[in-house]
């Protein structure tokens, strides 16, 4: 089965750290997020991926040739004109058999073989407070979609769609996305995955729901560190570092420097970096960073950067220095 990724957006939310790093490739624990995408879909039998990328998505295609051997085409995205204009992209390739698509910025946990089996379309979704921000999903008695809007703006309902969409004939959203384009249908200013499936809808596709449970969005920074203490609390072993006190989960590379500090829980310390006499929980921190008598909690620091004697919750991208 095939599985397509859009991953072209920029990454604004994450700014500073998205002016020199793509969002996919910002590590959470020992990996970018879309190391922990492509390892999952492979782990579920997917056995091709378009990954539709951003015209500045170099990088990340040098970053996933030398790390997968899977067959991925790389799309890159001229115009960011909606995820449905990035599926579109994608669909020169698209048949009657069933595809994958999952948005590159969000983690899943759970049964996604189940959800591959499904007897027809089926979207995932979860329960929210605050359904504005997404698209959501009105269902009928029998569990059938009857209406999906985008981001509305009043309540139409709270079951969001959180971006993992399993499609039992890419050809039929195919000529729904054909159909958005010719007849220039937009929401908020952009060509909507939701619009193209509320087509198909409307075209007498049965399409049922599956509730994911474990779903974290790596969109914005409060995100990015809920995304962290999950990938943390799964996947990290613990660490000992002599003269210094870890409370796990954390992930230190092996190539890090900690003397007589207190680092966690809910740490990533990267490649080269060097902390001393300090004492950091809940924090991402990047690569060859040197970082001295500080107290830091829910931050994020770059790479090549330097801090030293203060107390602070910090944002700070890559290549910067700070003294104080």
């Amino acid at each position: 089965m095939k599985a397509i990724i859009p991953a072209a957006g920029v990454g604004t939310r994450m700014r500073p750290h998205t002016y020199t790093t793509p969002k996919i490739l910002m590590k959470l624990g020992e990996k970018p997020i879309i190391d922990y995408i492509i390892e999952d879909l492979i782990s579920n039998d997917i056995d091709e991926i378009d990954l539709v990328l951003n015209p500045g998505g170099d990088r990340i295609e040098k970053h996933i040739k030398e790390r997968f051997s899977i067959k991925i085409r790389f799309i890159f995205q001229t115009e960011l004109k909606g995820i449905a204009h990035a599926v579109k992209m994608a669909s020169d390739e698209f048949t009657d058999e069933p595809i994958l698509i999952v948005l590159g910025d969000t983690l899943f946990e759970g049964d996604l073989k189940k959800f591959l089996n499904s007897e027809y379309t089926c979207l995932g979704v979860k329960e929210v407070e605050d359904p504005h921000k997404f698209g959501v999903v009105v269902s009928n008695e029998k569990g059938f979609v009857e209406r999906l809007v985008e981001k509305p703006d009043t309540l139409v309902s709270n079951t969001a769609l959180v971006g993992i969409y399993f499609i039992k004939n890419g050809n039929r959203l195919k000529d729904s996305i054909e159909y958005l384009f010719k007849n220039d249908i937009k929401t908020k200013g952009e060509y909507q995955i939701t619009d193209a499936i509320q087509n198909m809808v409307e075209n007498g596709e049965k399409i049922t729901t599956s509730a994911i449970e474990g779903w974290y969005d790596c969109g914005n920074p409060e995100n990015f560190f809920k995304s962290h203490r999950y990938i943390l609390k799964k996947f990290s072993e613990k660490t000992d570092v002599p003269g210094s006190t870890i409370i796990d989960p954390c992930y230190i590379s092996p190539s890090a420097e900690i003397v007589e500090s207190v680092i966690g829980p809910y740490v990533t310390v990267g490649n080269g970096t060097k902390i001393l006499n300090s004492v950091i929980k809940d924090s991402i921190i990047g690569e060859n960073s040197h970082i001295e008598f500080m107290v830091l909690k829910i931050s994020i620091i770059g790479n090549d950067v330097f801090l030293k004697n203060k107390e602070l919750s910090l944002n700070i991208g890559c290549t910067t220095k700070v003294i104080f």
